[in-house]
């Protein structure tokens, strides 16, 4: 580890533009103004943002034997490199699958994920694939920076990375489901739901997690046959409105499916309606049990409102 400070790289008579100009660095983020003699604050992650501190020296050491006049472009672009993955991406698509295989998290959305403009099939998207009818999956991990100085934080794999690999749909989905099935198992609730007019109820099984948590709850999905609160018999009826909810319904004797789904449907039509100021959205559509294969979903005619 380096021991030296800015001061110790800069001269006295060239520090204020080197402050200008890492506050130049920092303005395009908006945030500039910070005490840059040690270290700065900047936001950096996805999916989830967090906000990392990051040292200040490297970018002394980048600008000291450069003219004065590139001190602001320099830093805008090591600032930049910092917080948008760049190096994560990079370590990715460097290691073999097997390093990597036991940190991969799941992102379900109902829209593939894409966070650069361009073709989502570009080499620096997220890899993401159809699950569902209606429900993409993607994948993310925390990991490091180039600098062992710089903190390590979550980015979605990219396409790139996927390649390098060279592994298939299969295996990535079954790396997954694999950590999945190391963590702790959901904790799930039971409530009996009324429908507004008439008069009877449905009991519904629901699991609920910050949307933060690991797993987040929509990803006990890709497990679900081994975590739900009782076997997943033909009709049960499955929904993940919203990343951080998911839902489910038993068949009812006294009940029929469409009974119950008028309920059920009705609960995830609230939370998908919702504004989605996050992202939150995962699922529009209601899953049902298929009867000829009891732990495959299959897509249902049910869409939520727009």
């Amino acid at each position: 580890m380096d021991d030296r400070t800015i001061l110790d790289v800069i001269d006295e008579e060239r520090l204020d533009a080197f402050v200008d100009a890492v506050n130049e660095g920092l303005g395009q983020f908006g945030a500039d103004n910070q005490d840059v003699f040690d270290a700065v604050d900047l936001a950096a992650g996805s999916p989830y943002v967090e906000v990392l501190t990051f040292p200040t020296l490297p970018l002394a050491l980048a600008c000291v034997d450069r003219p004065e006049s590139e001190w602001e472009d320099i830093c805008r672009q090591l600032v930049h490199a910092w917080v948008d993955g760049t190096d994560q991406r990079a370590w990715m698509t460097a290691q073999p699958f097997a390093e990597v295989a036991g940190l991969l998290r799941p992102w379900l959305s109902h829209k593939r994920k894409v966070t650069f403009q361009g073709d989502p099939d570009g080499p620096e998207q997220p890899w993401s694939e159809e699950l569902l009818p209606g429900c993409w999956l993607s994948l993310f991990l925390d990991a490091p920076s180039a600098s062992p100085e710089f903190p390590e934080y979550p980015e979605f794999v990219p396409n790139k990375a996927v390649a390098a690999w060279g592994v298939s749909y299969e295996q990535l989905l079954d790396a997954t489901r694999d950590r999945l099935r190391t963590q702790p198992r959901p904790q799930w609730r039971s409530a009996r739901y009324p429908h507004p007019e008439q008069g009877y109820e449905i009991e519904m099984y629901s699991l609920t997690e910050p949307e933060e948590a690991d797993p987040v709850a929509a990803a006990w999905q890709l497990v679900l046959a081994e975590v739900a609160p009782k076997p997943l018999v033909p009709d049960t009826l499955i929904a993940s409105p919203v990343r951080d909810v998911l839902m489910l319904s038993y068949p009812d004797p006294e009940l029929t499916i469409e009974q119950r789904r008028a309920v059920f449907d009705g609960w995830a039509d609230r939370l998908w309606g919702e504004e989605d100021h996050t992202g939150r959205r995962v699922q529009g559509w209601t899953l049902r049990v298929d009867p000829d294969d009891h732990w495959r979903v299959m897509d249902d005619a049910h869409q939520p409102p727009a």
